[in-house]
């Protein structure tokens, strides 16, 4: 999945919460919570690697056999 369908779920799940009535409210808010820190998540996981290519992971590599 990517980030834009799980922002899309957590935008559909949001409108269930305010749809239902006071009484279903509570599981829908937990099914919301839960998509949105899956999606946050995923968010954080994706920008906090680093993109490496061959050629610099091949440069950076040549400056640790240096050491």
């Amino acid at each position: 999945m990517n980030i834009e369908q799980l922002l899309r779920e957590c935008d559909n799940l949001a409108s269930r919460y305010y749809r239902l009535d006071s009484g279903s409210r509570e599981r829908a808010a937990r099914d919301w919570m839960e998509q949105v820190k899956k999606t946050a998540k995923m968010i954080n996981n994706r920008f906090k690697k680093p993109i490496m290519n061959e050629k610099k992971e091949k440069f950076l590599q040549s400056f640790r056999l240096c050491d």
